[in-house]
């Protein structure tokens, strides 16, 4: 659980103060969405200084997060919004599940989260920016550029978890371990360096009420594309580098229109 001031520095930035209904759960969900980065920045900044990526201490992340905005990796989104959930009161467990669709690596793990609200059981995946829904067979869910649904598990497992967008593809996860002790989560954060990896160059993602931003660096500067739901072409910009596409993220235009 996060300490006070830290709970108190996040219910300020995103204006939530409660996780009593499923609409408060919504909401919270949402301005979450929008105010955290996902990307690879702050796992290449835990490379660098030799350290394990971040997401098995929520506390780090919660106070690096409000030192100064920067990307995290699916294990630290979740385990952040995990803790909020759980500091205003609501029930909250992490899920650790494994990648399974055909273009998966052989070990890729991913985050989520499950809330309890009202004798119901939803699950809310801040990394693709899904939820909440409930978690039954045969629940689907459709927001900004996301459609996810969960359909009968294998393996052993409850459900799979199928979620797919224009800018990610189709993508399947099957559960294998919920409210996972700390050491777990630590480790896999470890293994993803090896695993999943981490692209040689920068990127990530910012979401809006109707569109979703991708920054990625290419070799000469960096890309910033804006998709807007309803358009399958997305509004896109060039810069000469990383620096400068960062400092015109936020007036990047979230309307549809042809690539330029």
């Amino acid at each position: 659980m996060l300490e006070p001031r830290l709970l108190d520095a996040f219910v300020g930035r995103l204006g939530v103060s409660e996780v009593g209904s499923v609409e408060d759960l919504a909401g919270l969900a949402a301005a979450y969405s929008q105010s955290i980065w996902r990307g690879s920045l702050a796992k290449r900044e835990a490379l660098v200084a030799g350290v394990t990526p971040p997401g098995w201490d929520v506390s780090w992340v919660a106070k690096r997060e409000l030192e100064a905005r920067t990307a995290w990796t699916c294990h630290a989104t979740a385990s952040l919004f995990s803790g909020l959930v759980a500091g205003l009161g609501g029930e909250s467990r992490l899920i650790l599940n494994q990648r399974i669709d055909e273009k998966a690596a052989p070990v890729d793990v991913h985050s989520q989260v499950l809330v309890g609200v009202d004798g119901e059981e939803y699950l809310v995946d801040p990394h693709f920016g899904v939820g909440p829904m409930p978690v039954r067979v045969g629940e689907s869910w459709n927001g900004v550029l996301r459609e996810a649904a969960v359909i009968p598990g294998d393996g052993g497992a409850s459900w799979i978890f199928l979620v797919k967008g224009p800018d990610v593809g189709d993508l399947a996860y099957r559960p294998f371990a919920i409210d996972p002790d700390p050491s777990l989560l630590k480790m896999f954060c470890d293994i993803s360096v090896h695993s999943s990896g981490i692209p040689n160059r920068r990127y990530l993602t910012e979401y809006r009420q109707n569109s979703v931003l991708w920054m990625r660096e290419g070799r000469d500067g960096a890309a910033l594309e804006a998709w807007t739901q309803g358009e399958l072409v997305p509004v896109r910009e060039e810069f000469a580098s990383w620096d400068e596409g960062l400092g015109n993220l936020g007036s990047m235009p979230a309307v549809s229109g042809k690539a330029r």
